[in-house]
């Protein structure tokens, strides 16, 4: 399943969030699409958690399957 464009830039908030806090930078808010997101140090394992999540509907597939129509026949 695609991710939206509000969820893509979300993901990439996070990550760049999580690229920080274990670099050692102190995040407090990440802001994005009008949302707030509030981190403080012991919030990695919550992060960690968040991006997997949209890591894995960005990989999941749908299941179910396409329905085709068949060739179209034109009695005369």
């Amino acid at each position: 399943m695609a991710l939206s464009p509000a969820e893509q830039t979300q993901l990439s908030n996070f990550r760049d969030a999580y690229a920080k806090l274990i670099a050692g930078g102190q995040v407090a808010e990440i802001t994005s699409n009008g949302r707030t997101v509030k981190y403080n140090k012991g919030d990695i394992g919550r992060l960690e958690t968040a991006i997997a999540q949209l890591e894995d509907k960005a990989a999941r597939v749908d299941d179910a399957p396409v329905r085709r129509r068949g060739a179209l026949h034109i009695h005369l």
